[in-house]
């Protein structure tokens, strides 16, 4: 086997001679690595490469290091899925932030239609009567929705106080039931017994929710992704309780009654929020579980 040196790149080319009779013939060229025991001279990069690596190694790809294990790479892919409950919680949490939002933008909506209601000395409940009950009954609805999902989320993650939660159903289960017994007029003298249900259902909700808020949303704020807005989360839990006992004290109260009906929509501000950040917790939560 004769070798000769090729003058534009300089490695050395195989050139076999093969003598069939008195005629000579030349082989192609072999490419380098071709021949078996023949080393080559390596130039470059590669040359401290190669030298590294024993027989019969691969050389590493050049999209990544030598010494990083495959296993290690950076795929970009999601590698947490997310259980079933984990889904369910997230769902929960999502289609009851959408319900408390809703609920919300009805109440306001309420306040801006000719219902004849005074927003400062009548409850919410006043718009329970007359053409625009359908809105009244809707975000009603919408908030026991949101709190039922709340619980089922909660359960789901096996997060929250038991006592807290066993309060919020009791919630939502009057504000369901409230739809179907509206308030008397103002000035009723004798109190029917759709209005007085109706006040009871209402002295319920809001006797729950002041007890579910403080003990649900004080345990969840320790936890991930609640943590994250705490602060937040823990005054909203304690504000629930204080305007519920400020809206019984405006009704009991003779000096207080005139501002009854602005009290009492403190409960809703509050209540509505904090309903919304609980249900954001629960949507965030596979975040959360990632990150741990």
């Amino acid at each position: 086997m004769l070798f000769r040196r090729d003058g534009d790149t300089g490695f050395l080319v195989a050139l076999g001679t093969h003598m069939q009779g008195h005629e000579r013939t030349r082989s192609p060229p072999v490419a380098r690595g071709d021949v078996p025991g023949l080393a080559f001279p390596q130039f470059g990069a590669d040359a401290g490469e190669s030298s590294s690596r024993g027989p019969g190694e691969e050389a590493c790809p050049s999209e990544r290091r030598c010494d990083q294990p495959e296993s290690t790479l950076d795929t970009g892919a999601d590698t947490h899925a997310m259980t079933p409950p984990e889904t369910l919680a997230v769902l929960s949490g999502l289609i009851a932030a959408g319900s408390t939002v809703g609920a919300a933008i009805l109440v306001v909506r309420l306040h801006f239609l000719p219902t004849g209601v005074d927003a400062m000395r009548e409850g919410v409940s006043g718009y329970a009567l007359g053409k625009w009950a359908r809105l009244y009954r809707a975000q009603v609805i919408g908030c026991g929705v949101a709190a039922v999902l709340v619980v089922i989320g909660c359960c789901a993650l096996g997060v929250g106080s038991l006592a807290g939660l066993a309060a919020l159903v009791v919630y939502a289960a009057a504000r369901f039931a409230i739809v179907r017994y509206p308030t008397d007029p103002p000035g009723t003298i004798a109190i029917s017994t759709t209005g007085r249900t109706h006040a009871l259902l209402a002295a319920t909700a809001f006797l729950s929710l002041a007890a579910a808020a403080p003990m649900l949303g004080l345990s969840l704020a320790a936890r991930p992704p609640w943590d994250q807005a705490a602060p937040i989360l823990a005054a909203v839990s304690l504000a629930v309780p204080v305007t519920v006992v400020a809206t019984f004290a405006a009704g009991g109260w003779p000096p207080l009654r005139p501002l009854f009906g602005l009290i009492e929509r403190t409960v809703y501000v509050t209540g509505l929020l904090w309903l919304f950040v609980v249900s954001l917790g629960l949507a965030a939560s596979p975040l959360a579980t990632q990150a741990m």
